[in-house]
């Protein structure tokens, strides 16, 4: 099954590399997707939410699903 992939990086990300590379690399691991979308959010950390920009990070995550549903729901002109 394919579906569509949104996974946020941070600025200060002490886990993972969040550089050019790395987020090209992560958007590539899921070939069979109709798309992915790898946002590098500035400002925040490791855990979003619990930074000053958790509540638009948030917000814009309600807008990927409404986006995915409007795109995928079935009948779609």
């Amino acid at each position: 099954m394919s579906v569509p992939v949104c996974l946020s990086l941070t600025e200060a990300e002490p886990f993972w590399s969040s550089d050019k590379e790395a987020i090209a690399a992560l958007a590539a691991s899921f070939p069979n997707s109709p798309w992915v979308e790898t946002p590098l959010i500035p400002g925040a950390g490791h855990n979003i939410d619990h930074h000053l920009v958790g509540h638009g990070f948030n917000l814009r995550r309600i807008g990927f699903a409404l986006s995915c549903a409007a795109l995928l729901r079935p009948g779609r002109s």
